[in-house]
């Protein structure tokens, strides 16, 4: 690089032309950006309202299909679909398919693949049919976020895109929001099933929208990026280390679930789903090892401390927050006896503090440079990893706290279903187990005598407040997870870093622009 600062060597010259980013052809503008930044944003917003939608309804949804035993499903289930098998294979197809097939219509296949899925849940005439149709939705979902924001990028200039991408994460982070308060809502005066056919019309809306706009940077044949095929996309994506985890997981969860409730811990079921979630973790392990920087979690990138600790952090950070909403719903329609619709309000300080500490701890980050007060470990890793891995690096991260949200929820389940059985024997010794666990955690009240009552809201206030001390349990492994994250001054690492690239990249762009004259 030259490094010319002597000052005689800078004299006025006409700007260099820049890169396409301002060619009209490629982008939309006006009424075509407004419509397409609407429809993605509604999908955006649709696939963070399906995660929370649900939990104030399983309540009525567990006493409707006498289903107790499966409400850890009724999440695990769409987390499992969405994010364990779309974050270690699935969601990298989908950003190669987003490549080197049609940008639009990719989407709209995703999108058509959730909307599927939210139906068979609507219709669901049992608990085993809802769970799959959760999963099929999860799959469809797995694309859509993605997508959404590629299509943005693709449609909307560089440096007009901060102010759009802010609407599109704030509306769609609504959805988290206002999901437990709709769900109530229509549960309360509708049905349960809305809070899945709600997700019909308002996907429809986005579909028709795209489709109804000629975008050229969207519609443009992408048929010479992808002559190799989509056997040639896969063999990028480590397909056989996803094969071999995919087994891990199911295996696990499947595990955790039936462990304490269909079956006992001693059971040969349950020992044989753990050693074989054993054995094939091993070989995932070595395969992993074997396959190095291009395998699926690169061991090169894990043995970074602050990468891993940020793995860990995030992990136990989902894993909480997972418990307390679903659980805390149904302590308050259970033990508290408020409807569906109130349980939906009284939990609204918990997300919308959430919110808030989101927005704060970023701003504070920018300000104060440290990250590590606040916990942030999207920020640390691109902090100490380069450029080209912060790819896969932050897919970790996402892979983690989705996982950290599934795995936890199934051991939630086995502790409120042994904590249940417990506590009936304590408090409610004359009351049959299996007839409170049919009736679900709205329907007890009427399934009991009114003298037996009391024995029983004390057996589930026991069950469900033991869950809170697993969700205890985790944010307190982060605070100590989280110093291996290290204590770092990005604002100030960042701007040597600015000051000295820009002398020396203004350097450059003077000498090849001299070269072009």
């Amino acid at each position: 690089m030259s490094n010319k600062g002597d000052g005689e060597s800078y004299k006025p010259v006409k700007t260099p032309p820049i890169m396409d980013d301002k060619n009209a052809s490629r982008y939309v503008y006006g009424v075509k950006r407004l419509l397409v930044t609407i429809s993605v944003t509604l999908v955006m917003f649709l696939t963070l309202l399906d995660t929370t939608i649900i939990v104030t309804a399983i309540p009525k949804i567990t006493t409707d299909f006498s289903s107790l035993s499966d409400l850890g499903w009724y999440g695990s289930a769409y987390l499992i679909a969405r994010y364990v098998s779309p974050s270690c294979a699935l969601q990298p197809v989908t950003g190669k398919m987003f490549s080197n097939f049609n940008l639009k219509y990719t989407f709209i296949a995703f999108l058509f693949v959730f909307e599927v899925g939210s139906a068979i849940c609507g219709a669901a005439q049992s608990s085993k049919m809802l769970i799959a149709g959760r999963a099929v939705a999860g799959l469809g979902g797995a694309g859509l976020r993605n997508g959404a924001l590629t299509i943005m990028s693709e449609t909307i200039p560089l440096q007009e895109r901060p102010p759009y991408f802010g609407v599109a994460m704030g509306v769609s982070m609504l959805g988290a929001v206002a999901g437990p308060l709709i769900g109530g809502a229509f549960t309360a005066s509708v049905s349960w099933r809305w809070c899945f056919y709600i997700n019909l019309p308002i996907g429809g809306l986005a579909a028709i929208l795209l489709l109804a706009i000629q975008i050229p940077g969207i519609n443009k044949d992408k048929k010479a990026k992808s002559q190799s095929g989509i056997l040639g996309v896969l063999t990028k994506l480590d397909p056989i280390g996803f094969l071999l985890f995919s087994p891990v997981a199911v295996m696990l969860l499947m595990a955790l679930q039936w462990g304490g409730s269909q079956y006992a811990w001693n059971s040969a079921t349950i020992i044989g789903l753990f050693c074989g979630a054993g054995i094939m973790a091993i070989i995932f392990l070595a395969w992993e090892y074997y396959a190095g920087d291009e395998a699926m979690i690169p061991f090169s990138m894990l043995r970074n401390r602050v990468v891993w600790s940020s793995c860990l952090v995030i992990w136990f950070l989902f894993g909480a927050m997972m418990v307390y909403s679903y659980y805390l719903p149904i302590w308050f329609q259970a033990v508290k006896d408020a409807s569906s619709l109130q349980s939906g309000v009284d939990v609204l300080p918990f997300i919308l503090s959430q919110v808030v500490a989101s927005i704060v701890s970023g701003g504070l980050v920018r300000k104060v440079g440290y990250y590590l007060p606040f916990v942030i470990p999207y920020v640390a890793v691109q902090n100490v990893l380069s450029e080209e891995d912060n790819a896969v690096a932050l897919s970790l991260l996402v892979f983690m706290q989705n996982f950290g949200g599934a795995i936890p929820l199934g051991i939630a389940e086995a502790v409120f279903s042994s904590k249940l059985a417990s506590g009936m024997a304590r408090y409610a010794a004359d009351v049959n187990l299996s007839i409170v666990e049919a009736a679900g955690a709205s329907g007890f009240r009427q399934a009991v005598q009114p003298a037996q009552l009391a024995g029983v809201l004390k057996a589930y206030n026991f069950a469900l407040t033991s869950e809170y001390y697993l969700a205890i349990a985790c944010t307190g492994a982060t605070l100590v997870v989280c110093w291996g994250m290290g204590w770092i001054n990005i604002v100030k690492d960042e701007k040597e870093t600015t000051s000295s690239e820009t002398r020396s990249s203004g350097d450059d762009q003077l000498e090849n622009w001299r070269n072009v004259e």
